[in-house]
């Protein structure tokens, strides 16, 4: 993950350009592949030397895994603006393929709304699958016989909507109350053991995420 972090550090430090296509050498090597926003396009990366390799309008990848910068996400939360933090590790199989069977799963992420990729149709989160297409909007992605995790963890967003996570929350809160604070929270410990709170238990990955959604922060724990 530090490494992750440092190689979405990297593309702000040193802005990237447009190389010549090497996709055709590249085929079966792994890559990691994100969206470009700014362009509409895929960028494609050499994920051990750390750096650009080409752009795409369309990809398709072999054994692929989803990855997400967990604190780079936390900070777009807080700045309200996009920037690279996440993508898709996978063998490139194909650049701009035909457009994949109806059986595969639309898959998506938003930093605002969920904290790691899952599939449109059940909202779960997923670790890995056998395959993924990267449509040529620049948007879509679609993958093919999907992995999820083992555990999946229910926590709220900015908009206070619940979502399925494979990561459990950092923080506890109130639902009824609006009130958040830390897991070891000694005041929250002490209604639980006694039997409340328990059915207004909601939990976040962030504290941001708590505050946007109307919460305070408790006053004994102090978050």
């Amino acid at each position: 993950m530090r490494l992750l972090r440092l190689f979405f550090l990297s593309l702000i430090i040193f802005p990237v350009g447009l190389l010549a296509d090497q996709s055709t050498s590249w085929i079966g090597k792994e890559v990691f592949v994100f969206r470009e926003n700014s362009r509409g396009i895929w960028t494609v990366w050499d994920r051990l030397n750390g750096r650009h390799l080409f752009y795409a309008k369309s990809l398709l990848l072999d054994d692929i895994r989803f990855e997400v910068d967990q604190e780079i996400r936390e900070g777009i939360l807080i700045q309200g603006r996009r920037r690279p933090h996440a993508g898709v590790y996978g063998k490139l199989q194909a650049v701009e393929p035909e457009p994949p069977s109806k059986s595969w799963h639309e898959v998506r992420y938003n930093p605002f709304e969920m904290n790691w990729f899952q599939l449109v149709s059940s909202a779960r989160p997923i670790r890995s699958a056998k395959k993924a297409y990267f449509h040529e909007n620049g948007r879509q992605v679609f993958v093919f016989h999907p992995q999820y995790f083992k555990k999946e963890f229910k926590l709220i967003n900015s908009s206070g909507e619940i979502y399925l996570s494979p990561l459990p929350g950092a923080f506890g809160g109130h639902r009824g109350l609006k009130i958040y604070g830390r897991l070891d929270c000694r005041s929250a410990l002490s209604w639980i053991r006694r039997g409340y709170y328990t059915e207004h238990r909601v939990f976040a990955a962030t504290r941001i995420e708590f505050l946007k959604a109307g919460y305070r922060a408790c006053k004994k724990c102090k978050p």
